[in-house]
């Protein structure tokens, strides 16, 4: 329910107009979003409802789309998730 006053609140901003609520209320609400998120995946993944899979091939450079994904720093945030799932 948070995630979506956020997103309101956002695609208001993104059309031009003054949202109803505050911008920074939105901010704050993103950040309760992000926890209950974070905590949920915790949750799951400790009680067994969530299987980490490591990937079959490391991630590399082998087309255009995998070089543009690396150059966009992808590359750290899949190695963030491994970290992540060895938690």
């Amino acid at each position: 329910m948070a995630f979506s006053a956020v997103a309101a609140c956002l695609a208001t901003l993104a059309d031009g107009r003054l949202p109803s609520a505050k911008p920074e209320n939105a901010a704050v609400l993103a950040q309760w979003s992000k926890s209950y998120a974070t905590k949920a995946y915790h949750l799951a993944k400790t009680a067994g409802l969530l299987k980490a899979r490591r990937p079959s091939a490391p991630v590399g450079r082998s087309d255009d789309e995998d070089f543009m994904l690396a150059d966009a720093g992808l590359n750290s945030y899949c190695e963030g998730l491994a970290q992540d799932d060895r938690i």
